[in-house]
């Protein structure tokens, strides 16, 4: 039996989505039913084109490290946060989102401030 053991919540530059959907593709158990994953827009509004595209994910510690690696060795940016399987509401790692951890969030928490971040271009 497979112990899932966190709680991934991973968004991808919507132009990079692709990229994203061939390493899970590459390195998760599922192989190319894993493509999908990077499936849910995320935007400032339903008429905006999405600026991530991000998933919700139960993985193993292996299964996290081989995301995480093949993202950056094929040089695709991420967000993300690592909640407990068992307590998927707390926050216990985050990168690339200001989100404090060992706090409840939830995936629109999460969106939401990762299009925060997002610096505005005059």
């Amino acid at each position: 039996m497979t112990q899932f053991i966190h709680r991934m919540v991973l968004l991808v530059p919507a132009d990079r989505a692709a990229d994203a959907a061939d390493a899970a593709a590459a390195v998760l158990p599922g192989g190319d039913h894993e493509r999908a994953m990077f499936g849910v827009p995320v935007a400032r509004s339903e008429a905006a084109a999405p600026e991530f595209l991000a998933c919700s994910t139960l993985l193993t510690e292996h299964q996290r490290r081989a995301l995480l690696d093949e993202l950056r060795r094929r040089d695709v940016p991420s967000k993300w946060v690592r909640m407990p399987a068992d307590d998927e509401r707390r926050v216990a790692e985050v990168s690339g989102i200001a989100l404090p951890t060992d706090q409840p969030c939830t995936f629109q928490d999460i969106a939401s401030r990762a299009l925060d971040d997002i610096k505005e271009v005059p």
